[in-house]
This record gives C-alpha cells, structure tokens and sequence, in this order.
C-alpha cells in the first residue's frame, strides 16, 4: 500500500491476494509512511489507557505537532492536515488546552476539529469521506473517542466479532486513503 499515494490504492482481486514467497520477495512494495516517523505509520492504530491519564492532552499534542510538522515525543512528525475529532470536548476546553500547548506559538491553519459527528452506522465513514475530499493534505485522524463512535452490536455478534467488523471497517477507510486513523480507547 506505501507505493500509492493517498486514494490510490487498487482494488485487491483474489488473483492478487494469492503469491508465491518469491514473488512476493520480489515485489517493489515502497516504504511505510510514517506520521510520526518510527511510532505512528499510516494505517489503524489504538491509543488505550484508563480513564484520566492524560490521553486526550496527549493527542492534541500529537495533533498540533503533526499539522505544524515538528516533533512529537523525540520522534519527527511529518507535517500534512489533521481532524481531530474531539468527541468528549467542546471549544472552551479545546482552546485552554491548546492555549497550554502552544505556548504562545501560533495556531496550525490545517488542524480542524469537531466537536460532533454521527456513529458508524449512521454515517461517520461518509463524513470522514467528505472531510478527505474537502481536505486531500490530510494524513492524520483522531478520533476521542471510540466509543462515541461506536454503532450498535448485532443481536447474534459476539463483542469480537462486533470489534473486529468495526476496527475493519475504520482500517479500510485509512488504508485507502493512506492515512493515520488514531483510535482513543477507555481501558
């Protein structure tokens, strides 16, 4: 997937799916691309910890740094446009926060965030679409947090396979983008 720019990503055939070890040893597959070089490459990733650790400043840091490219925790963050969708916050607490973080730097043009947004089974994967079009630098979504986005489980599905057809579903989405979708998850 790291061979194609963001959107580009081909439709998989079964023919495709099925390779021999040395075709695959073979192949010009490109480098990860990383949003935070050597921590965060495109694709799904979890940020879990309990209740009031601190997740949410943390994210908000990675976004800030990331939309003014720079670093984030000793590692170097690509710049690109982030969404932050601050899902448990509203703009007092997002403006204080940043505030803080900043440090009397200036505000990143390419960080948006909302405040709102719908579940997966009523439309989120559509808002996101939209986003990435309005937005196309975007390499970086967050979402705080998972649970807010989280659509009702079948009556038959077991919690696995309800997390697993939900986290398919959002890792579909960043890899056809080539983007970083962020997860912040409740312990």
């Amino acid at each position: 997937a790291a061979k194609y720019e963001a959107g580009e990503l081909p439709t998989v055939k079964s023919e495709e799916s099925t390779f021999t070890a040395r075709e695959l040893m073979a192949a010009e597959l490109g480098e990860t691309r990383y949003i935070v070089v050597d921590l965060l490459p495109q694709g799904l990733s979890l940020f879990a910890s309990p209740p009031k650790y601190g997740k949410s400043w943390l994210v908000l840091d990675l976004c800030i740094s990331t939309a003014q490219g720079g670093t984030f925790l000793g590692h170097v963050a690509n710049k690109c446009g982030v969404l932050y969708l601050a899902l448990e916050d509203g703009p007092r607490r997002l403006k204080k926060r940043m505030k803080k973080l900043l440090d009397g730097k200036p505000a990143p043009d390419n960080l948006i965030f909302k405040t709102a947004a719908p579940d997966l089974s009523n439309g989120l994967l559509d808002v996101l679409e939209m986003h990435m079009q309005q937005h196309p630098d975007t390499g970086m979504i967050a979402i705080d947090t998972l649970q807010t986005v989280r659509g009702p489980s079948s009556k038959n599905e077991s919690a696995y396979q309800y997390d697993y057809r939900e986290m398919r579903e959002l890792k579909v989405f960043a890899d056809r983008h080539g983007i970083l979708l962020l997860l912040v998850h409740h312990l």
